[in-house]
């Protein structure tokens, strides 16, 4: 079984984090994204099953990276957040859309994901007790 992730995030390296600890170049294309919860729910699931497949490990709804930091940085509305004035790489530039379909995924491992879209993977992370902007909070 080959296992094709999409951005992988959670806790500990996400939009927020990066947001927290250094700011975000804008732009970039249209991509999927996976929480790694979601992740180990899909991988124990084929173990489980037995499956011999090619699946792709992604949420439901692909968005833009400055989307996706606009979000961040209304959940973070009262820390300071620095945005990165610098031009994006040439990497970032010449990317395509990073679009996938997760259809076999859902079909065959994880019908319902626990965070269908960043916004729900995103806010649970924010409440993560050990974030730094939960440790600041705390004096930590």
């Amino acid at each position: 079984t080959i296992f094709r992730c999409s951005g992988i995030y959670g806790p500990g390296r996400s939009a927020l984090h990066t947001l927290y600890n250094k700011g975000y170049r804008p732009g970039g294309k249209i991509a999927n994204r996976i929480h790694s919860y979601d992740i180990v729910q899909a991988m124990l699931a084929s173990m489980l099953k037995k499956t011999e497949n090619i699946f792709n490990l992604s949420d439901d709804f692909p968005a833009s990276r400055q989307a996706v930091f606009e979000y961040g940085r209304e959940l973070l509305e009262g820390e300071e957040v620095e945005i990165s004035r610098s031009t994006l790489s040439a990497r970032s530039r010449n990317q395509g859309s990073k679009r996938v379909r997760n259809t076999l995924m859902k079909s065959v491992l994880l019908p319902y994901l626990q965070y269908s879209s960043y916004k729900e993977g995103l806010k649970d992370i924010l409440d993560d007790p050990n974030s730094p902007w939960n440790l600041q909070s705390r004096g930590g």
